[in-house]
């Protein structure tokens, strides 16, 4: 993930994504999305920046085939963002924040046998985080997620089912 840091610069991020996907029809599913990140040592303070994410929402497939599957989704949750604030002077402050959290973006997935998949997905993820001066602004973050996808046979002779965590 891409964090900008207020009155700074952007730092990337690197963690863990979970989720579990359920589809109820053809074509429109939900997902549950938790994601952690982190940076060490950030701006040679010392100090970690990290962004924890839990959202839900609903996935649309446009694309769906036995090998690729292509969806866009729409979630929404809570975040909790830590790290290092730029201060006046070159001096560094630490703080938290929790809040109101959403992205939007989509996803390719690629089947490689009957129950394992890869999915590459991109994300416009918006959180909540606290400038120099303690006021809390929005921040707009980009989020990669590269995943190994298993997935559960719930009906095994009907169509391929996207249900996957």
């Amino acid at each position: 993930m891409s964090l900008p840091i207020p009155s700074a610069t952007r730092i990337d991020m690197n963690g863990v994504d979970a989720n579990i996907s359920v589809d109820f029809r053809s074509r429109f599913g939900a997902k549950i999305d938790v994601n952690y990140v982190r940076q060490a040592n950030v701006f040679s303070t010392g100090h970690h920046s990290d962004a924890l994410t839990a959202m839900i929402g609903p996935v649309f497939y446009p694309v769906s085939t036995d090998r690729l599957t292509v969806y866009v989704q729409a979630l929404a949750g809570v975040s909790r963002i830590t790290g290092v604030v730029p201060t006046g002077g070159g001096g560094f402050d630490t703080a938290y924040t929790e809040g109101l959290a959403w992205a939007m973006g989509g996803g390719i997935e690629r089947r490689i046998t009957s129950s394992f998949a890869v999915r590459m997905e991109a994300d416009y993820l918006r959180t909540t985080y606290t400038d120099a001066t303690a006021a809390f602004r929005g921040q707009n973050d980009l989020r990669v997620v590269a995943s190994l996808v298993y997935r559960l046979a719930w009906h095994p002779r009907s169509r391929p089912n996207h249900s996957h965590s």
